[in-house]
């Protein structure tokens, strides 16, 4: 009996309810249809707001191994050692090693760490370039787009860390 005596009249409750809901909805939408600091005009959050990515950036940042020249003869463009299997029999397997290899290196350049610059440079020239007597390569740092890369080869900037040759 005492229970009953505290719970709220239903009747109550609803009319609070039908007070309140449409008071807060007023005060929601008065708020959110205010234009913001940084508005552009057209979209109200969050009626037409409902594209999240407009622009997604596909860019890429991956470091390779340029080759310029090998056993004297000069290339028209530098090509990626992976993209040279006429020349180079580790090129035609595109062992994965490589790239981490050649990823270490970059960051040993870009930390001025001498030892690993060394040690990376004997193990991709003693290794990766065995096949021939001279190569004239650099370390670079290619920035692209991937799905245009695999299309139309295009990268859309070669960044020369360091140039070597292979004795």
């Amino acid at each position: 009996m005492r229970l009953a005596l505290c719970v709220m009249n239903g009747t109550t409750s609803y009319r609070r309810r039908a007070f309140w809901l449409p008071v807060l909805a007023a005060a929601y939408l008065a708020v959110a249809l205010q234009p913001g600091p940084y508005d552009k005009g057209g979209e109200h959050f969050p009626f037409f707001s409902w594209s999240l990515f407009t622009y997604t950036s596909n860019e890429r940042i991956d470091a390779v191994a340029l080759v310029h020249a090998v056993n004297g003869v000069e290339l028209e463009t530098p090509q990626n050692l992976y993209d040279l299997p006429e020349h180079f029999d580790t090129a035609a397997r595109r062992d994965p090693l490589l790239m981490k290899i050649v990823d270490r290196m970059a960051n040993a350049i870009a930390k001025g760490d001498e030892d690993t610059q060394a040690s990376a440079r004997a193990l991709i020239e003693e290794h990766y370039m065995k096949d021939a007597r001279d190569v004239e390569y650099s370390i670079a740092v290619l920035r692209f787009d991937p799905v245009e890369r695999y299309r139309s080869r295009k990268v859309d900037a070669v960044h020369e860390l360091e140039r070597y040759t292979k004795p």
